[in-house]
């Protein structure tokens, strides 16, 4: 297995998020990771991300992708009652988790869940319990109530003196969505410190009613402690203590990267049973040699008997010279590539924004980014976010307008973006006939049948190098990011050279988000 390259994808899903995780490996050494986020809201993945997923991959032999199932029916069984377990649901995929437990899925979701990867192949498929097995191997957890968090559930093991797993429980909480939707919310910022407190109350009252449950069947092993494994943190230090004072059990609370403990549960030494099997590998540098090969020996051999046959049978003519319309390859700014970096900058910036940030206005240009936000707390900048943004930007500051409180004003300015792509071509085949040329009129006309019935789409100008290319001006009201994500999916399966440019600007109204950018057509001059 020496000697080749490895690249290990992670997919997790977060409501409408995919969170895509790329680990490469070469000699057993990683040697680079990368993020990527999309949004997605399919039963499916959606064919265009997939399409960015593949091409990733696509040189690469050996890709494995893992995932998580996470599904409230899963359960731990002790290997006493595997038979007995077996015999009364046959509705159950079960596999072995460690020496004492198996752990069983719905065999419904497990095809759900490979279903939606179907685009782009699945290799592994684990569940959280899985993880929290994994920690408790690496880690001392003796008479320990031990939980991981992610996305609004809480997975629970407790563990006796000898670390065996002796209850183990998944509970579902309150989601932000879900608070959205009641009468109790305004808006964005006053609704995420009602989900904090909400998050909060739930929590505390699981703690309190686990340990309830879990006393009443077993007398002989006593909590001295809970861990609270994160990978969003929800609690401040004052929360934590609070809720161990009033359980009276010291209480850790640490985040734990997914994304590192699915990697370790891929490798071959501490490898433990997913839900399905790995996709067999090729190398696919030998087997194209030797489809090059079977290919080039069959062309030649084909000639061959062409031009016999036709030096026999082919009665002589006069050349007359024939007139064809000719299709070429047209080479033209890569529109998917271009969309793609406006929406990963976009995407990227909305995920640093924490929740009990409300975000009035976004402007995004080549070099620079700004934000006008509302925030009730002013050193959540310096603590959460000043540090991701100097990630992608080499400044970052905010000014603060302290006139109005509780809630204060904020501008976030961020300039001299570091990761600057050279502008990628892209060849358009069947498309462009010889010396096509459509016209500014009916280009606008096309444009508007792409965006929403009220999108207002101006032409700005027109420059011309070796192709001409056609600016608008476009103003349009949506009701969520969401929308505008799914205009530039629309944009990227167009067979033209569409795209979004510089400057972009957001700007949060009582009608819905209100949004202006410059939207270019490319073609041949």
């Amino acid at each position: 297995m020496l000697n080749k390259d490895f690249l290990y994808l992670n997919a997790l899903q977060n409501n409408v998020q995919l969170k895509i995780t790329y680990k490469k490996i070469i000699n057993k050494t990683p040697i680079k990771t990368q993020h990527h986020t999309y949004l997605t809201k399919n039963d499916i993945l959606e064919k265009n991300i997939a399409q960015k997923i593949n091409s990733l991959t696509k040189n690469i032999d050996y890709v494995y992708i893992t995932t998580l199932l996470i599904d409230d029916e899963t359960k731990l069984i002790h290997k006493t009652q595997l038979s007995k377990f077996n015999n009364q649901d046959k509705n159950y995929e079960i596999i072995k988790l460690n020496n004492d437990y198996n752990i069983a899925v719905l065999k419904t979701r497990l095809f759900e869940t490979k279903n939606y990867f179907k685009k782009i192949g699945i290799d592994y498929i684990y569940s959280a319990f899985h993880i929290l097995d994994l920690y408790v191997e690496e880690n001392i957890c003796s008479n320990e109530l031990l939980i991981l968090t992610f996305n609004t559930k809480a997975f629970i093991f407790i563990l006796d003196e000898k670390s065996n797993i002796i209850f183990s429980k998944i509970i579902t909480f309150t989601g932000f969505e879900d608070i959205k939707t009641t009468k109790f919310y305004d808006n964005d910022i006053l609704g995420q410190k009602l989900f904090d407190e909400i998050y909060y109350l739930e929590f505390s009252l699981m703690l309190k009613s686990t340990i309830e449950e879990f006393y009443k069947n077993k007398k002989n092993t006593f909590i001295e402690k809970i861990s609270i494994l994160y990978t969003i943190k929800h609690f401040n230090d004052e929360q934590i203590m609070q809720m161990s004072e009033e359980l009276m059990i010291n209480i850790n609370y640490n985040y734990l990267n997914i994304d590192e403990e699915l990697f370790k549960l891929t490798q071959y030494k501490n490898a433990k049973k997913s839900f399905i099997k790995t996709r067999k590998k090729y190398n696919t540098k030998l087997n194209k040699i030797f489809i090059n090969t079977f290919i080039a020996i069959i062309m030649f051999l084909s000639i061959y008997i062409f031009i016999s046959i036709a030096k026999e049978n082919i009665p002589e003519v006069k050349k007359e010279s024939i007139n064809k319309s000719i299709v070429h390859t047209v080479q033209l700014p890569d529109h998917i590539d271009k969309n793609e970096i406006i929406a990963q900058r976009i995407l990227k910036s909305l995920e640093i924004i924490p929740y009990n940030v409300l975000l009035k206005e976004l402007s995004l240009k080549s070099n620079s980014l700004k934000l006008v936000t509302n925030l009730l707390n002013e050193n959540i900048f310096i603590k959460t976010m000043k540090t991701k943004f100097l990630e992608s930007y080499e400044i970052s500051h905010i000014y603060i307008d302290y006139t109005e409180k509780p809630v204060l004003k904020a501008v976030i300015t961020n300039e001299n973006f570091k990761n600057k792509k050279l502008s990628k071509l892209k060849n358009y085949k069947d498309i462009y006939n010889k010396d096509e040329f459509i016209p500014i009129i009916t280009v606008t006309e096309q444009l508007k049948m792409l965006f929403p019935e009220n999108t207002v789409i101006s032409f700005k100008s027109n420059f011309k190098s070796k192709i001409i290319t056609f600016n608008y001006a476009v103003n349009m009201l949506i009701k969520t990011p969401m929308e505008f994500f799914e205009i530039i999916n629309t944009l990227n399966n167009e067979l033209y050279s569409i795209n979004i440019t510089y400057p972009l600007n957001f700007v949060k109204t009582p009608d819905g988000i209100d949004v202006e950018f410059t939207l270019q057509f490319h073609q041949l001059r």
